[in-house]
């Protein structure tokens, strides 16, 4: 009861506390929240969701939830990286490549070429047009690229298109 009344403190709803002492995944709660608060929540959510990502040591979801937020990735990015970990590989050595630049004004200039009913749609107004785009460059750097930075290139793109 102290246990889950510290993570209720913490922010964790009473349902999410007492879900974490009952998979005694409370300890490790308590430790991404010394080294990261910020990222508690999220954490302990992840923790519940993922087995992958409650396998994952303290230090390594603080690492991949710090880079999810630096990178804005999508859950699915996140879940791509969490398998590619869980299957044994480095935790930095992965998190590092989903992180790496990539030169997005050849791959955006190839999606407007090959998408031109697309592009005229997001002329015409057409919001989710824009939306299908952003999806065909993650698509070409196999999720990679941060979604955020995709989408500011793409709109600059479309602008000079």
């Amino acid at each position: 009861d102290e246990r889950r009344k510290k993570l209720e403190a913490l922010g964790a709803t009473a349902d999410i506390a007492r879900a974490l002492v009952d998979k005694k995944l409370d300890e490790l709660a308590l430790i991404v929240n010394d080294r990261d608060p910020g990222l508690f929540k999220e954490a302990a959510h992840l923790m519940l969701e993922s087995a992958a990502f409650a396998a994952l040591s303290a230090s390594d979801q603080v690492k991949l939830l710090q880079a999810k937020k630096k990178g804005g990735w999508t859950k699915a990015t996140l879940s791509a990286v969490m398998g590619e970990i869980a299957s044994g590989q480095l935790a930095e050595e992965v998190i590092a490549a989903y992180l790496g630049s990539f030169d997005l004004e050849p791959i955006i200039t190839a999606v407007i070429a090959a998408n031109q009913s697309a592009v005229e749609d997001y002329g015409g107004g057409k919001e989710n047009a824009l939306h299908f785009l952003v999806g065909r460059v993650l698509a070409q750097t196999k999720g990679k690229a941060n979604i955020t930075q995709v989408r500011t290139k793409l709109l600059e793109a479309l602008k000079r298109a």
